[in-house]
């Protein structure tokens, strides 16, 4: 099992961010270097790898990184903020035969936002509801901290009726 950050190019700069996101580094794998790492991780087992960033979506190739870890029969995920989640891009995760999506959600919407951007708590939101409706399995994760602990159960509450699959 690998956790894979393919860049730090995010569209938010959250301070709690361990990998302090937002600005790509100037020296990220080109292409060509990430689809032999790919290749070097089928050969050595590896059987499941989880794309993380910064922002998965912000880097352009990453479908051809994750189509070609499928391909050798390694399993993918891939860990989003949502924001930059669109329909379209449902026809791309099924190409690539994601095994699921984890979305990152804060708390609420008025804690969710408050650290990220206004209107990503309802992206968030809505990349869930798009995912699940399209049966890609989905989970949310949630960074604790001590300006989010108190407010668990009530995003527990938010999500209890979505059709969330566990990873």
């Amino acid at each position: 099992s690998c956790v894979w950050e393919i860049t730090l190019a995010c569209c938010f700069s959250c301070a709690y961010c361990g990998s302090r996101a937002g600005k790509a580094r100037d020296n990220e794998l080109t292409t060509s270097e990430c689809l032999s790492v790919a290749a070097q991780l089928a050969d050595l087992g590896c059987r499941r790898v989880s794309l993380i960033g910064g922002e998965v979506f912000m880097r352009p190739d990453w479908s051809v990184i994750a189509k070609s870890l499928t391909d050798r029969d390694v399993r993918v995920a891939i860990i989003s903020n949502g924001y930059l989640f669109s329909h379209k891009l449902i026809d791309e995760l099924k190409r690539v035969n994601i095994e699921s999506m984890a979305i990152s959600l804060d708390g609420p919407q008025m804690i969710h936002d408050s650290f990220r951007q206004k209107g990503s708590f309802q992206r968030a939101i809505q990349a869930i509801d798009v995912l699940t409706g399209n049966g890609i399995p989905v989970s949310v994760i949630t960074t604790l901290h001590s300006k989010n602990v108190e407010y668990l159960d009530d995003l527990y509450e938010i999500l209890r009726h979505k059709d969330l699959y566990k990873l």
